[in-house]
């Protein structure tokens, strides 16, 4: 008997008897259907005659009595299963993508009942068993169990077929019968998902107009009307530097102010500067916020950039501690130290004792985080990733779990592969992900051409 099959025959001895004593108590316990949003929902449908449970919500396993029993999978990734084996709750099913400002990593339950990632690093979602990828993160679709990149810069979304857009970008449509990416008829439309003449929502500053459906604008300077109507502004839906009149519309406030009642009347002002007088004055140098004593003298209450407060005199001034990367509201302690120093209680900066180390919170003898290239050892040194190219081994010095930028991980060989000329990350030898700076990735080549002058796109912005 393997030892799956011997812990299963053990939980299942273990279940029938908690059913039993169950059954011996209370003979009559019925099947009790539970709400989403309760603490710990277990099951979702009981059978008619209430005898048993015949689907559980996820985090569970359904046993063969119909009980729904917690997922227990205590390996590594195991908060990703959502479904077990309800005879053995250790034994994973299928498990949930984890979300993240990058997108969703996706995991899936191998055949030990364990979740682990995708294979494919862009992969959202893939099977059971074969990890073969079903959906991709945005910008990729999944083609024969893989991502491949879109091959229209404005599609989001091209699972099965890279040339054939499924969702499109913002104010765009996805042609079922072209999969190409059409912009919305109305020009100030923001979302026409349904149909390319039929607006969903508008672009901030316009609402929809009942009759025509069409997108019509709001006051001036107001980015929400939905309840007052077209050309007037809901209220505190005026821009940054507007303020809402009782007219219904919005005006403009004096210079460096925020938010005003009126024209000459400002409640809050810019980035280093202050209220005197209903208008906004400057603060002086490097003070981010101040107050104005009665002779209309500056007090700086807030710094700016790596300077820090003079309690003393109001003002701002450098950072009095060595080694110091900010100081803010006090110039004679540190907020935060410099790569290769940490913070004492003090606010002194004291310098890691560890080689190759960027941070030691805690212990200046013991480092958190390495340099890269290097990774931290149970006693808290460093050791050199021995992997040529290696950006980040945690593990062991030849486990590669990253490299450093211009070259990714092949997995199988466990070694760092460069990446197409002028990128920063890629997906494979010839498809470049993120481009260097300069550059901009081509979606349907994958490779990075370089900026020209006067090029609008975003990467090529200064």
């Amino acid at each position: 008997m393997s030892a799956r099959h011997f812990r299963g025959a053990a939980l299942a001895a273990l279940l029938l008897l908690a059913v039993a004593s169950v059954s011996a108590a209370d003979a009559s316990a019925k099947c009790k259907e539970d709400e989403e949003t309760a603490d710990a929902p277990r099951c979702q449908r009981c059978a008619p005659d209430g005898s048993k449970c015949l689907q559980c919500w996820p985090g569970n396993g359904l046993s063969s009595s119909g009980a729904c029993v917690p997922c227990n999978v205590t390996t590594e990734h195991g908060d990703r299963c959502i479904a077990c084996d309800g005879e053995d709750p250790s034994f994973c099913t299928e498990c949930r993508p984890r979300f993240g400002m990058g997108g969703a990593t996706g995991y899936y339950a191998t055949a030990e009942g364990e979740c682990s990632t995708c294979p494919d690093s862009y992969c959202k979602n893939c099977s059971s068993l074969s990890g073969a990828c079903t959906s991709c993160n945005r910008w990729w679709g999944a083609v024969d169990g893989v991502c491949r990149p879109c091959a229209q810069e404005q599609c989001l979304q091209c699972d099965g077929d890279v040339n054939k857009c499924t969702e499109c970008g913002y104010g765009r449509f996805a042609d079922p019968v072209s999969g190409r990416c059409l912009n919305c008829t109305d020009p100030h439309c923001a979302d026409c998902s349904e149909a390319v003449d039929k607006c969903a929502s508008c672009d901030s500053g316009y609402t929809q107009d009942k009759a025509s459906g069409r997108c019509v604008a709001c006051a001036q300077g107001c980015n929400s009307c939905d309840t007052a109507g077209a050309g007037r502004c809901d209220k505190d839906s005026c821009d940054s530097g507007w303020g809402f009149a009782s007219s219904g519309a919005c005006v403009r406030c004096s210079a460096h102010c925020l938010d005003c009642a009126s024209e000459t009347k400002c409640t809050s002002c810019d980035t280093g500067f202050g209220l005197l007088k209903d208008a906004c004055e400057s603060c002086g140098t490097d003070c981010d916020a101040c107050m104005f004593d009665g002779s209309g003298k500056p007090q700086c209450t807030s710094c700016g950039g790596s300077s820090g407060l003079d309690v003393a005199t109001k003002t701002c001034v450098a950072c009095k501690q060595p080694h110091c990367l900010s100081c803010m509201e006090d110039a004679s302690k540190c907020a935060g130290c410099i790569e290769g120093y940490r913070m004492e209680a003090s606010g002194a900066c004291e310098a890691c004792k560890v080689a190759n180390c960027s941070m030691c919170d805690d212990d200046a003898a013991k480092c958190t985080l390495p340099v890269e290239g290097y990774r931290v050892t149970a006693s808290g040194g460093t050791e050199a990733c021995t992997v040529d190219r290696c950006g980040w081994c945690a593990d062991a010095p030849d486990k590669c779990e990253s490299c450093v930028t211009g070259y990714n991980l092949d997995t199988n060989t466990n070694s760092c592969y460069a990446c197409p000329a002028n990128c920063d990350s890629c997906s494979n030898k010839d498809t470049c992900l993120t481009c260097a700076d300069g550059f901009w990735r081509q979606g349907g080549t994958g490779l990075c051409e370089k900026c020209q002058a006067g090029d609008t796109r975003t990467e090529c912005s200064p």
